[in-house]
């Protein structure tokens, strides 16, 4: 079993550690993306620096700075590789079955991530920020 609340504080810190770095380097973004792959343990924060969200076409591959910090969490992926993958967070769980694809898992992590996203906006300003996953239909706006 991954339980993701073991994960929360790493990805925060990676999430705002990524943005104030960039800040830094570049200054204020006008978009960051938040890309995932859970079946592959990773997570990535791209950054439009000039372009809006709609200009990119709601992708973050088009992203002006891809890939620009990334996070391995490899405790996903042997939880994805068991066959029979567990997660858990504050509310919920979810047992992957693979007759749903990975899409269960992608929806279940997909409302982690928002929450996340929206508990650390409650404390520093994120810019518009867009969640999206691999090869998935998920991609939203959540700030």
């Amino acid at each position: 079993m991954t339980n993701l609340q073991d994960d929360t504080e790493k990805i925060e810190q990676f999430i705002l550690e990524g943005f104030q770095n960039f800040f830094n380097e570049n200054g204020v973004p006008a978009v960051m993306g938040i890309y995932c792959c859970p079946s592959s343990g990773w997570i990535s924060l791209n950054f439009n620096k000039e372009k809006t969200l709609e200009q990119t076409f709601y992708n973050c591959p088009d992203f002006e700075y891809v890939e620009y910090s990334l996070i391995d969490l490899y405790d996903w992926v042997q939880e994805y590789e068991s066959g029979s993958g567990f997660w858990k967070n504050k509310t919920m769980t979810y047992n992957y079955n693979i007759d749903e694809g990975d899409e269960g898992l992608n929806i279940f992590m997909y409302n982690f991530l928002k929450t996340l996203i929206l508990e650390i906006n409650g404390k520093t300003t994120l810019p518009t920020t867009f969640i999206q996953f691999l090869d998935s239909k998920i991609g939203e706006e959540v700030i």
